[in-house]
């Protein structure tokens, strides 16, 4: 009985080892060769045990640090994100501020354009791209139809207008472009 609870504890920690690093491989090593050579079966059971425990104890501060790892790396992520958007959003305060006393409307028009360019020229910075749709042929992974205009004088799925834009990120689509097409 004692024979087989070692072989069971073996196992499980050749199952551990091999998501351990090379180091501490070495180390789990050492204790096993340790206690195979503790006198009697029951000794070997206990060490066994007792490493089994603490390796199971490492795996969770493993685990745990990988985890604020990730989340401390998806943090500094964002606040780049954020830190490269804050100057659009001061353009937009001022072009806010200024159209309290605007009397030339073309000239406001100029300025948003310029923010929007901003804003797109940020976010494609970061590699957000706008989804061209308009007479473009309608592609469901791209597109999302929300309405279908017969007789347009168009050639079926061909994109007549957007709802709203869709854009990518690095490739992968955030959000779909929602376009009318024609039937």
């Amino acid at each position: 009985m004692a024979e087989q609870r070692l072989n069971d504890i073996l196992e499980e920690i050749e199952d551990t080892t091999s998501e351990a690093s090379a180091a501490d491989g070495e180390a789990v090593q050492a204790e096993v060769v340790e206690a195979s050579e503790a006198e009697s079966p029951e000794e070997k059971v206990e060490k066994l045990q007792a490493l089994v425990v603490q390796m199971a104890a490492d795996f969770e501060n493993f685990k745990r640090a990988a985890a604020r790892r990730e989340a401390e790396a998806r943090d500094r992520a964002a606040r780049r994100v954020v830190e490269d958007l804050l100057p659009v959003f001061d353009n937009f305060d001022r072009a806010i501020q200024a159209s309290g006393s605007a009397r030339d409307v073309e000239t406001m028009r100029i300025g948003l354009e310029f923010i929007g360019q901003q804003m797109q020229s940020t976010l494609g910075e970061i590699g957000v791209q706008v989804i061209e749709s308009k007479g473009q042929k309608f592609d469901p992974a791209l597109h999302d139809a929300i309405e279908e205009v017969p007789d347009s004088g168009q050639e079926a799925g061909t994109i007549l207008d957007e709802a709203s834009r869709g854009y990518t990120l690095n490739g992968t689509v955030l959000r779909a472009a929602r376009v009318k097409v024609a039937g």
